[in-house]
């Protein structure tokens, strides 16, 4: 399983990410701390095209809880948090070819394999078809007094001024950038963390987790699941269209909690996605989170033009 976590500077995303990379045992990997790395190799070795650093790229560790990043054999990870790394790692992060290279690495680092993963583009760019999305953010002032405090814990001298400045400057430079503009992902969650400790968002993201831990995984039984009021938009017409989608499964380690699952449902309503299209994606992403001994999804999508259209994915080849 995939989790992406965006979010802005300062918006928590990073303490987050480690928290609930700890909670649920998985490889935590803090995307922002490998731009940074970059960036510090880039000015180190004084190098003019940044796409050389990938020559050489450094050793990226991840663990439950931490990302650790070597070069030439040395842990750099605690030389990454000054503003002027910050500031290089978002102009070389605004290059199209720095950034199509550096994703591609992201995604080979992963894998196949699971992984909590945050930053500022990982649910829209790096993992876009991780099944959990979240978008952290909050106020700029917020933001500013967090990253002094960061900072500071750090060793690292802190202006709150220059720091908001940083940090207004960069989500402008960020948010208008003509490759990979800063944005949520359109079917991620959006917390607001400006009055919430880490904590309490840690336990709001997990409250959305649409699993649970199947009580009798010994124990071959089959679920069936019936959501009727399933919708989402024609990408060629724009009108709504209407389905009954019907889930089968036989659980391994974990079943699907209901709540969780019709609120993602909901989640297609404003988007344009063919029938074919959101069945698989209903079905890739139920597969991916519960791994389970048997799946099939049907989408029974009402008649249109008196066309009845019934997709059916399943991870046998039984299509009787």
């Amino acid at each position: 399983m995939k989790i992406a976590i965006d979010g802005p500077a300062g918006s928590g995303k990073s303490t987050v990410a480690r928290k609930l990379s700890q909670r649920l045992g998985l490889p935590y990997l803090n995307t922002g701390l490998v731009y940074r790395a970059f960036a510090y190799i880039y000015r180190e070795e004084g190098l003019e095209n940044p796409i050389l650093l990938f020559e050489n790229p450094p050793l990226v560790e991840i663990l439950p809880a931490e990302t650790r990043v070597f070069y030439r054999g040395k842990d750099i990870s605690q030389l990454l948090g000054s503003e002027d790394v910050g500031k290089t790692a978002s102009e070389i992060a605004s290059l199209p070819a720095f950034r199509e290279r550096i994703n591609e690495f992201f995604r080979s680092l992963v894998g196949e394999g699971q992984v909590v993963a945050e930053g500022r583009d990982v649910g829209t760019h790096i993992f876009p078809d991780a099944p959990i999305k979240i978008f952290l953010t909050a106020s700029a002032e917020e933001r500013a007094r967090r990253r002094c405090e960061q900072l500071m814990a750090q060793g690292i001298p802190a202006n709150y001024q220059e720091v908001l400045k940083a940090i207004v400057e960069r989500d402008e430079r960020d948010k208008n950038r003509p490759l990979y503009p800063f944005r949520p992902a359109e079917d991620a969650i959006v917390i607001d963390t400006t009055n919430l400790s880490p904590e309490e968002v840690v336990e709001k993201i997990l409250s959305l987790f649409p699993y649970w831990e199947n009580p009798t995984p010994e124990r071959n039984y089959m679920i069936e699941i019936t959501f009727p009021e399933f919708s989402c938009l024609c990408p060629r017409s724009g009108y709504p269209d209407y389905a009954t989608i019907k889930i089968r499964y036989i659980p391994d380690k974990y079943i699907v909690e209901l709540k969780s699952l019709k609120l993602w449902l909901n989640k297609f309503r404003n988007r344009y996605i063919s029938h074919e299209q959101a069945t698989n994606e209903i079905y890739t992403a139920l597969y991916e989170t519960l791994k389970p001994r048997f799946l099939e999804v049907i989408g029974d999508f009402n008649p249109r033009g008196n066309v009845h259209t019934v997709i059916k994915v399943r991870s046998d080849e039984n299509y009787g």
